[in-house]
């Protein structure tokens, strides 16, 4: 009970949040700790890509940014070159907008693996997880890869006992390591 007791918890606090945050920032998001496995079985679309622009539009009155992505890699999902997502928040030109806390933090530029929900009926994907659905790739010198993820704006709750385990934190991960995590969460998935 206490796990559905969490969601409805994270729940409130994403849709709350956002309109009554301050105009400074978002002081932190609300959301069950996944681990990699569980992005991926969450994930309806898991790409690797280079943010190439973020532009902030509105959909049916709610502010959102659509970013579009040269896509490197589709590990989950629909393979495009290019794909154009479309998350709620944004920041207008006149410096309004909206905000939500625990959203991870996207800029052109960015080459990242990201963990989407399925697109909404209005055309909206979320970041499983908040900010646990996104991680910076990281090349090493050596050419191997790191990942890095800073999900420091996410109070996490543990999924057994509803309780409060951290923040999420920054934290490095092995690129191979999230690779196979990746697909036993795919695996799980396709057998269930």
């Amino acid at each position: 009970m206490r796990p559905f007791l969490a969601c409805g918890l994270a729940a409130m606090v994403y849709f709350l949040a956002g309109p009554f945050s301050s105009s400074d920032g978002v002081s932190a998001g609300t959301a069950i700790r996944l681990e990699v496995s569980e992005l991926a079985y969450n994930a309806s679309l898991i790409v690797e890509g280079r943010v190439l622009s973020a532009q902030t539009v509105e959909i049916e009155g709610l502010v959102a940014t659509e970013y579009l992505i040269e896509v490197g890699e589709t590990l989950a999902g629909t393979d495009l070159a290019y794909r154009a997502v479309c998350v709620p928040g944004g920041v207008r030109e006149d410096g309004s907008g909206m905000l939500l806390a625990g959203m991870p933090m996207v800029l052109p530029g960015d080459t990242s693996l990201f963990f989407l929900t399925e697109e909404s009926s209005n055309g909206l994907r979320m970041p499983v997880g908040l900010a646990q659905g996104k991680f910076d790739i990281v090349l090493l010198a050596d050419g191997n890869k790191r990942l890095a993820r800073d999900a420091s704006d996410v109070t996490l709750i543990n999924p057994q006992t509803g309780m409060v385990q951290n923040s999420g934190g920054r934290a490095v991960y092995d690129y191979a390591q999230v690779r196979t995590e990746i697909e036993a969460g795919l695996a799980r998935k396709r057998n269930r």
